[in-house]
């Protein structure tokens, strides 16, 4: 695809590196040169200086040509975003995308306005992010999960402590175990320092260890048992942060608990926010960062502790502080991705980063319309993916037992893909109406389609996908030059150059067996 970015601040450049990893065509536009720079010295795109909503820059970008164009400036600029993506759309890109930071106009009927004047699609980060975060309050075991079927099935990451009875074991006891409460789930990755493991009958289970399990949801409180884990009951929560995600999540949690306490620097915004929360949460102003400050507002009476102010750093360290003090579940909002493992070892139960789950939403709508869900998971190099299996691929000919995925022979490689399978009737692909998840979800309501829901890296989804049988291989036509989908491989693992990798590519897109 060839796709065009307007914006190299964070989310830009991250969803760049993302889509440039899948071999598209990507031009990245800015303001701002030395951001360009900066993203073109690790990061295979072309850059163009310009005002994003200027037509000659458009022109210069090739937005004519353009599959999708993705605005994504900072939050401020929205205008330049809502502007730069309708005027891509009208000079000829097929799809047009925006970021904004006016929940207003997520709306339905102002929704369908947009789309009138060309916009696709519209994304807030802040929104999407405190969705996250109010979801972690829900499930306090883990320190991520994700609903998959219309919730039929959940994929839960959990991290082993030192007391977890999992330590040591390896898979095949680990099965044996639970088989015998006829629990059925999988163990579908391990996330262990700066690897991703698709376990083997005789991976043992080590501390810190973040593990990945998909499970029917009515068997998610029993495996707790396995690993040690227990769902903390949240009646209370403390906010550090009157940034846009803390207000959001303040509102929220106001409708279902009964004390929210808010803690903000800013004294003019704490006044700001007292009168836009609704009476049952308390806004503080005061520096969360110190201990004495938050024992002052009696932390130790809450359940839960979220951190999500506009520094890393703030998050992080108040966040310890917290957890010093008893709290049983305590959140940071950690926006430098260098600082996510960096929290998970001090203590912080889970952490959330905004670019990184925008730019999944966005990766999504990059995808073939049969990928209902997408999202990136926050201190791994690890996707959870689920999409609609098309007719007489490749996929649907034998067992998944039987497909010839891409081995594993060392967990110090980097880690391939693992996919579980299930049918489901007609109305499970309905859109839901409402709900966190309904903006996650197509139409899909043939009955034949399958689900499958996947953990893979994102280096070798695109080889899992793509495969096609030798038998089913299109003719090649040898009179003029044809573009190709060949599946992606990485030249890693390869004892020598770019030639053997473009060649084992191109075999593998015939069927020939690697």
């Amino acid at each position: 695809m060839k796709i065009i970015i307007a914006g190299a601040g964070e989310v830009g450049s991250h969803l760049a590196k993302m889509l440039s990893n899948e071999a598209n065509d990507i031009t990245v536009i800015d303001e701002r040169q030395e951001r360009l720079d900066a993203l073109a010295a690790n990061t295979d795109v072309v850059t163009v200086e310009g005002n994003p909503s200027a037509i000659e820059t458009l022109h210069e970008a090739g937005v004519a040509d353009a599959d999708l164009f993705i605005a994504v400036n900072p939050s401020e600029s929205q205008d330049v975003n809502i502007v730069s993506a309708m005027l891509a759309k009208k000079m000829g890109s097929k799809k047009a995308t925006a970021r904004i930071n006016n929940e207003e106009y997520l709306s339905y009927e102002n929704k369908y306005l947009f789309t009138e004047m060309g916009i696709d699609l519209m994304f807030y980060p802040e929104k999407i992010a405190a969705g996250e975060l109010v979801d972690l309050l829900k499930r306090t075991a883990s320190s991520d999960s994700m609903d998959f079927a219309r919730g039929k099935l959940q994929v839960g990451v959990f991290k082993l402590e030192e007391d977890s009875p999992l330590i040591g074991m390896n898979m095949i006891e680990f099965s044996q175990v639970a088989a015998e409460d006829g629990q059925k789930f999988r163990v579908v990755a391990i996330a262990r320092g700066d690897d991703t493991i698709i376990p083997k009958v005789d991976t043992k289970f080590k501390y810190h260890d973040l593990v990945f399990i998909i499970s029917l949801r009515e068997g998610m409180d029993m495996l707790m048992k396995y690993i040690g884990k227990r769902n903390i009951e949240v009646n209370s929560v403390m906010i550090l942060g009157g940034s846009p995600i803390g207000e959001m999540v303040a509102k929220q949690m106001a409708k279902e608990l009964d004390s929210v306490k808010l803690i903000e620097m800013n004294k003019a915004k704490c006044l700001d926010l007292s009168e836009k929360l609704p009476s049952n949460v308390i806004v503080v102003n005061g520096d969360g960062r110190n201990s004495d400050m938050l024992l002052e507002e009696s932390i130790k009476e809450y359940d839960a502790f979220v951190a999500v102010t506009n520094n890393s750093e703030t998050n992080i360290l108040a966040c310890v502080a917290a957890k010093s003090l008893g709290i049983a579940r305590v959140i940071a909002e950690v926006e430098n991705i260098e600082y996510i493992r960096l929290a998970e070892s001090m203590g912080v139960d889970a952490v959330i980063n905004k670019k990184l789950i925008t730019a999944g939403r966005i990766f999504k709508f990059t995808l073939s319309n049969k990928v209902r869900f997408i999202k990136y998971m926050s201190g791994t190099n690890a996707e959870v993916l689920e999409y609609i299996v098309a007719p007489d691929t490749a996929i649907t000919k034998k067992p998944l037992k039987d497909m010839n995925f891409p081995s594993n022979d060392t967990e110090e490689k980097k880690p391939q893909s693992t996919e579980t399978s299930a049918e489901y009737e007609e109305n499970d692909f309905e859109v839901p109406q409402d709900g966190p998840d309904k903006d996650n979800y197509l139409n899909f309501k043939d009955p034949d389609e399958k689900t499958t829901e996947a953990v893979t890296e994102k280096a070798t989804e695109a080889v899992t996908t793509t495969a096609i049988n030798y038998d089913n291989a299109p003719e090649p036509d040898y009179k003029k030059a044809t573009y190709i989908d060949v599946p992606f491989m990485s030249q890693e693992n390869f004892p020598t150059g770019c030639e053997l990798v473009s060649t084992s590519m191109l075999l593998s897109y015939y069927g020939f067996d690697q």
